[in-house]
């Protein structure tokens, strides 16, 4: 009975097997006759890399709204530059080379 489970479940896996490399194969050869391949030519490629990409759909609204919302970052940054440097400098802890009044700014 063991004996025969185990035969079943060997012929079993050896059909599964079979059928993996039928489909495979099939897979390959209707790649090649049907120039399907996902390795590009060097022209698609660069014909590829020479259309236009969008990275996210254009919102509506004016056409440098992207630009504003650029711009707003770069505040935001330098905002946030400024406070740390302003912690920096008013640190009590970091006195004498962070007083102002004591030594000059570089």
């Amino acid at each position: 009975s063991q004996c025969y489970s185990f035969w079943n479940r060997l012929r079993e896996s050896r059909i599964k097997m079979k059928t993996l490399l039928v489909l495979i194969f099939i897979l390959v050869i209707l790649t090649i006759f049907t120039d399907t391949s996902p390795i590009l030519t060097e022209n698609e490629a660069k014909q590829i890399l020479r259309t236009r990409r969008e990275d996210r759909p254009r919102k509506a609204g004016f056409p440098d709204e992207p630009m504003r919302e650029h711009m707003l970052y770069l505040q935001r940054l330098e905002q946030r530059s400024e406070e740390q440097f302003l912690e920096h400098w008013l640190n009590p802890h970091c006195y004498p080379h962070c007083n102002r009044n004591l030594v000059h700014p570089v």
